[in-house]
């Protein structure tokens, strides 16, 4: 397969998941700018204020991004995503141009290898099972924020569209992640692991687990990371291919 052809299909995955999220949250709001999409909704969590999917030209690029930087300015927690393969080229440098910061950079990465041993995962099918992973997830990521805006990440995991499994070690939950299935791939999202089981290899077999899952649908298992784990997601069979900058008003965080 192209590069042109994995920039695509990662494009289409994040466009789709990061969408599929935002709208999960009750009384957002999607506009088609010209130009892009942008979500925005009264709670400040970047998670339903970001704009995303750049369909341009360098002509009206100026302009879109003076409008983007001028709405980020009234919404100071409002996220802007470029992702590889949006249109045109230098959405980057027009942003921070009209005054706004790149504030991360994520790698998109692809998994290229035969599928080994791995761990079962349990798919949540009600609401109830759901809610339990969400919250898991939650506790290992977004621990850190206000109980408001936690329970809103909760619920728009729960209402999404996305897959949600938890693997299990007897009666214990020892991980889980989220699929995100589009028409040409398998996003893995929010792998997280108990600390208690950390290095113990509980990630890899949830990777594996997850590889084994695309390669049953005939998909492409694709996902964005931190530059710190990137050696570690090389390590469980994963190569890279592109990226997903972010961009806002604030400190620069790379």
């Amino acid at each position: 397969m192209t590069a042109a052809s994995w920039t695509a299909i990662g494009h289409e995955n994040v466009v789709e998941t990061y969408s599929g999220l935002a709208a999960s949250v009750v009384g957002v709001r999607e506009a088609q700018l010209d130009g892009c999409r942008l979500f925005t909704h009264k709670t400040p969590l970047s998670l339903c204020n970001f704009a995303i999917d750049f369909r341009t030209t360098s002509e009206e690029l100026g302009e879109l991004a003076d409008q983007l930087a001028q709405l980020n300015r009234e919404r100071p927690h409002m996220r802007i995503f470029v992702v590889d393969g949006d249109q045109p080229a230098g959405i980057g440098r027009a942003l921070t141009d009209c005054g706004l910061t790149k504030l991360g950079v994520l790698t998109q990465m692809v998994y290229s290898e035969q599928a080994g041993p791995s761990i079962e995962l349990v798919l949540s099918s009600n609401e109830e099972e759901r809610t339990r992973l969400a919250k898991f997830m939650v506790a290992n990521f977004f621990w850190r924020r206000e109980m408001v805006l936690r329970t809103t990440i909760v619920e728009a995991t729960v209402s999404s569209p996305h897959q949600l499994y938890g693997a299990w070690i007897g009666q214990e939950l020892v991980g889980a992640v989220m699929l995100s299935e589009t028409a040409r791939s398998m996003g893995l999202y929010n792998l997280c692991v108990e600390p208690r089981r950390r290095k113990r290899g509980v990630g890899t077999r949830i990777v594996q687990a997850c590889a084994q899952k695309a390669d049953t649908r005939s998909k492409a298992l694709v996902l964005q990371t931190e530059a710190r784990l990137v050696p570690w997601y090389e390590n469980n069979g994963f190569r890279s291919f592109g990226f997903v900058e972010t961009y806002g008003i604030g400190s620069r965080i790379l």
